[in-house]
């Protein structure tokens, strides 16, 4: 296919944040961007939801210390069912159970189907992995989700009806696929469940703000533009995953994280296309094929909402 290359609109809406100059090609994206980098509500305010009370808050921590100081006699309705703590929302408790019960063990029937899975997809004959130490789920907030449906909904309703679209019309086009990442923590050994707070463990980033423009590396090639990367052999998406000496590293483990894609409509190639910030018009995603450029492929996306990450194999290599 011909080298086709975009660069897209020029950022036109700014953070309404004071002292914030971050740009960006919609509202919504600035909107996102409010929530996961300054902890403002979409909106730019969260009001209190006490009956009487007309208070509102800027930030969601703000909200928080109202509640407990000023509302302490609020029910709790809302119950974690791994730890027994009471919120008075549900959102709360969405919030509580991705930080804290971020992972969790699933049946050993289900955990044979990923770890087969993922050594059948290794692929580099060059390396191989030694051992899978263990397949967790991955506990996702139910606003990701439902931006994760909402936009497989979206994607679907844009699809044509030529046959290539087959499988946008049905769902989509959902795809299983594979991207690693760096691990400063240990996450899921010994009973972990809880996210760490190092900016740079970027598993823990994932499975806490989902994937990040913020977060991608412009230091490095990036052969198909600024995206999200991932790929159907989990050996290559091994070459990415790293953990740090001081925790599983010391043990020689990594983390790989297996997410469901929404491809849609997918503009295949066999060239570098590295000026690309957004798949070509009348696409969803860019595939780039095994061919002069690539021993294997990659799947990329410029949309967080079309990944969704599922489970987490922690293995050594």
């Amino acid at each position: 296919m011909g080298g086709l290359s975009l660069t897209g609109p020029s950022p036109r809406v700014k953070c309404s944040l004071p002292g914030c100059k971050r740009l960006f090609q919609t509202a919504a994206a600035m909107e996102d961007h409010r929530w996961a980098s300054h902890n403002l509500p979409i909106g730019g305010k969260a009001s209190c939801g006490f009956p009487g009370c007309n208070a509102w808050f800027d930030t969601k921590e703000q909200l928080k210390q109202h509640g407990e100081d000023m509302h302490p006699e609020a029910p709790k309705p809302w119950v974690c069912q791994e730890c027994g703590d009471l919120y008075r929302t549900e959102a709360g408790l969405d919030s509580h159970c991705v930080v804290m019960h971020s992972v969790s063990r699933i049946p050993s029937t289900k955990r044979h189907e990923i770890e087969t899975a993922f050594l059948r997809a290794w692929a580099k004959t060059e390396t191989a992995p030694r051992r899978v130490h263990e397949v967790l789920a991955i506990s996702t907030s139910q606003l990701a989700q439902t931006l994760h449906n909402d936009y497989a909904e979206q994607v679907r309703k844009q699809a044509g009806g030529s046959h290539q679209d087959v499988r946008c019309l049905q769902d989509g086009n959902v795809r299983i696929r594979f991207h690693g990442s760096g691990m400063k923590c240990s996450l899921g050994l010994h009973g972990n469940t809880s996210l760490c707070p190092e900016p740079d463990c970027g598993v823990c980033g994932i499975l806490r703000s989902g994937f990040r423009s913020k977060k991608i590396r412009t230091d490095a090639f990036q052969r198909f533009g600024t995206g999200f990367y991932l790929t159907s052999a989990s050996g290559k998406a091994n070459d990415y995953a790293w953990a740090d000496d001081h925790t599983m590293g010391r043990h020689g483990l990594r983390a790989m994280l297996v997410c469901q894609v929404v491809a849609g409509r997918v503009y295949r190639t066999v060239n570098n296309e590295p000026l690309l910030m957004r798949p070509p018009d009348q696409y969803d995603s860019v595939v780039g094929e095994v061919g002069p450029v690539l021993n294997y492929d990659e799947i990329v996306v410029y949309n967080k909402r079309a990944i969704l990450p599922l489970y987490l194999v922690i293995y050594s290599a």
